[in-house]
């Protein structure tokens, strides 16, 4: 009954909910997948199993025979399948999986999306609240798709306008290979009749299209607007799992200059290569340094001056039999890191750590690190995209190096001395400059606070060290 009403809480806000049915059985076998009517879905889900990330070799494995089991009845029967989203672990073998199943198909490459989220956090600190909130369903805003109806034939800068309670941030239009998404086109970007406009809403009901006010640019234009992402020249991995190695590679992406990563973990040193050298991966702009070593060991990681480190990862290591030992590892090594720091240095460096049990997140400090819990991120993407298929695309664009950037900048980089300002007023300056504001982050009562998508003219009375968050182009 737990299950049962969780799933509930979760699914009713977009389905019309009469309950839920488990049968016990085996995806891989046919006789199983008839039994649930698998052909009549709507959508199917596909997580990957805990037992399908060992080797490399066969990793994926289970994915790849429901999916080609699917396809081929779908064509004894001659029926289209219906459409699948699934977990992909690998994502060099995505086109294989397009293969296998031969209809319409939605790959989550959940190890490369958590790879440059890692990444994405570390480099904009207070990132991971924004994508907390977007990714899920119950807090906050979420990602929407809105049919452009009357804007159909008018610039992008007048959803603006037409959008009261919402932000749009990009378009998702459909071409000959399938969907794909501009984040932060430009404002007079044209809207075509199929195109669809990216909205950051609280609701989609709430989200409707109105009579156009046009936004306009206030001038004259301020400078552009840098980008102050967090210089990383020394960054320390704590752990070691199957995404280290595309952890690595992602800032091999990002660098631009040289940048050192360091991997302290009990997994041994043949393994780590041998998984890098599998994976293809040629660091060039980065230099990595693998180290045999327990971050659980005071004295170990003592040696190794974790103070000195712009960012310190700490990654759930995969050695462990169950997610429960996992993170009590993961605990015990940031309880003997705090110790360290709070000893040798005033200024911490950046923290992240991953989790993969939801109710231990509470036992961490939002002013001492960002967590991020991998399992419950990988199901809110598979959720969202199994009730919004185009959103796969727009996760791509968010994650991926060449894609736009959520940005936070200090305040007074935009406004300068005046601080009084409203969501609207900052949109207008950006106007132009490749960015779409989001909110703010805000200094509260000892805490910091995200404020998503607040009503567009409400007045906010920021402090110095407020932040202004920006999707960057």
């Amino acid at each position: 009954m737990e299950v049962q009403q969780l799933l509930q809480d979760t699914f009713v806000q977009n389905w019309r909910f009469s309950g839920l049915i488990f049968r016990s059985g085996n995806h891989l076998k046919l006789a199983h997948l008839e039994r649930v009517a698998t052909m009549d879905a709507a959508v199917i889900v596909l997580p990957s199993a805990r037992e399908d990330a060992g080797l490399d070799s066969t990793v994926d494995g289970g994915t790849f025979k429901s999916l080609l089991t699917i396809g081929n009845w779908a064509k004894r029967e001659s029926r289209r399948p219906p459409l699948a989203v699934a977990e992909i672990l690998d994502h060099r073998k995505s086109d294989i999986a397009q293969v296998a199943y031969g209809g319409p198909l939605e790959i989550i490459p959940s190890d490369l999306y958590l790879s440059r989220l890692m990444a994405q956090i570390l480099r904009h600190p207070g990132s991971s609240e924004v994508f907390s909130e977007l990714l899920s369903e119950d807090i906050g805003n979420e990602l929407y798709l809105k049919d452009s109806g009357t804007l159909i034939g008018q610039p992008f800068s007048h959803t603006f306008g037409a959008l009261k309670t919402a932000i749009p941030i990009g378009i998702v239009s459909q071409g000959p290979q399938g969907f794909f998404c501009t984040l932060v086109p430009e404002p007079d970007h044209i809207l075509c009749e199929n195109d669809k406009v990216v909205v950051i809403a609280e609701d989609d009901i709430k989200s409707q299209l109105s009579e156009v006010d046009e936004l306009k640019p206030i001038g004259p234009l301020r400078p552009p607007i840098q980008s102050t992402e967090k210089k990383l020249r020394n960054i320390l991995i704590l752990g070691w799992n199957r995404r280290v190695p595309l952890i690595l590679n992602e800032f091999e992406c990002y660098s631009r200059g040289k940048t050192t990563l360091t991997v302290l973990s009990r997994t041994p040193l043949e393994a780590r290569l041998e998984r890098q050298s599998h994976m293809g991966l040629d660091f060039k702009s980065v230099q990595v340094s693998h180290i045999l070593g327990d971050y659980t060991s005071t004295t170990e990681l003592k040696t190794y001056q974790p103070g000195s480190f712009d960012a310190i990862v700490l990654v759930a290591s995969d050695w462990s039999d169950t997610d429960a030992l996992t993170d009590a590892r993961t605990i015990l090594g940031y309880l003997v890191l705090m110790e360290l720091l709070d000893k040798h240095r005033v200024s911490r460096p950046a923290i992240l750590v991953e989790l993969l049990d939801a109710s231990n997140q509470d036992l961490f400090s939002q002013e001492n690190c960002e967590v991020i819990v991998s399992p419950l991120i990988v199901s809110h993407f598979l959720s969202q995209v199994a009730l919004r298929r185009e959103l796969n695309t727009v996760f791509e664009n968010l994650f991926c190096p060449e894609g736009a950037e959520v940005t936070i900048v200090p305040a007074t980089s935009i406004l300068g001395s005046t601080l009084t300002t409203s969501l609207e007023q900052v949109q207008e300056i950006l106007f132009g400059q490749g960015g779409i504001s989001l909110g703010f982050r805000i200094h509260e009562k000892r805490q910091i606070k995200t404020v998503l998508n607040p009503p567009r003219k409400q007045e906010f009375q920021l402090e110095i060290n407020d932040k202004i968050i920006i999707l960057f182009r």
